[in-house]
């Protein structure tokens, strides 16, 4: 249609987030079109943050991160761990819904959210925060088993208990202490 001038600028005002557009322009007077001008790149709006993320403890003491990648023009993915849920450090990045936490420090927990990049450079707010993984840790204290009547001072006295382990490392030594009053 007719416009009455001659217009060098227009607004799309129905971008959607987590979209990619791509956009051509050409010219029209009564002699008839242009060629198809095309914008140089695309352009691409806000990603849909990653969902579903899920860590779990691997052989060698890594910790392998994957989660679901719900925008699809997202080429790179950032990776944070939180020992506490609160405070995260930035831990790097991936170019596949997956990333593998290499030497992690055993002696607090790990959780972790992934936030999508675009190729032009736009993030998409955080995930969720991931499940909480334990590296190995020392065990609870362990819950007594049972402790018979009294033993004659000739005999034994068997004691029992259950380990509680906090990272679910099997009991690997056991300390016995025994103090005796007259």
């Amino acid at each position: 249609g007719g416009l009455g001038c001659e217009p060098t600028s227009w607004s799309d005002t129905s971008v959607q987030p987590n979209r990619r557009y791509n956009y051509r322009h050409r010219a029209t007077n009564p002699a008839g079109s242009s060629n198809y001008a095309y914008a140089p790149a695309s352009i691409y709006t806000t990603p849909a943050a990653p969902a579903s993320p899920y860590a779990q403890k691997t052989s060698d003491g890594s910790i392998l991160v994957m989660w679901d990648n719900v925008a699809p023009w997202a080429n790179s993915f950032e990776i944070s761990d939180s020992a506490n849920g609160t405070t995260w450090t930035v831990l790097g990045t991936s170019p596949v819904s997956e990333y593998t936490h290499n030497a992690p420090n055993q002696s607090v927990t790990h959780r972790y959210r992934v936030r999508a990049k675009t190729p032009d450079g736009k993030w998409s707010a955080y995930s969720p925060v991931s499940n909480v993984v334990q590296l190995q840790a020392p065990p609870n204290p362990p819950t007594w088993g049972s402790l018979g009547p009294a033993y004659d001072a000739t005999g034994t006295v068997p004691t029992t208990w259950a380990h509680n382990p906090v990272d679910t490392t099997p009991q690997s030594a056991y300390e016995v202490q025994w103090r005796s009053s007259s």
